[in-house]
């Protein structure tokens, strides 16, 4: 793959269960997120996490809600972990998914 190509975005069941929770214009929203900047450039629209959740890094969708993922830049993919409201990013229901 080339650096011009997008990463490949794919969502872990955790996510999808997040996703499917959210009212249907946010779901909306952050599917676009997901394949549009995500895809394009995830290192530009996501932060890296704290020390409680490191490696993980997250984007806003909208003013209330982050996507957690974790990015495997060698083999171009994004893993969505969850699609949290950023009160809870660090609560007590932490994604506990990693990636394969």
């Amino acid at each position: 793959m080339t650096a011009d190509e997008p990463f490949d975005v794919r969502l872990t069941g955790p996510a999808v269960r997040s996703l499917e929770r959210l009212p249907a214009k946010l779901a909306d929203a952050v599917l676009r997120f997901c394949d549009g900047p995500l895809a394009d450039n995830p290192l530009r629209v996501t932060k890296p996490l704290g020390v409680e959740l490191e490696g993980m890094r997250s984007g806003y969708v909208g003013i209330a809600y982050r996507v957690l993922v974790r990015i495997d830049e060698h083999a171009n993919i994004v893993y969505v972990l969850r699609i949290v409201h950023r009160a809870d990013v660090y609560g007590p229901r932490r994604p506990v998914e990693s990636p394969a």
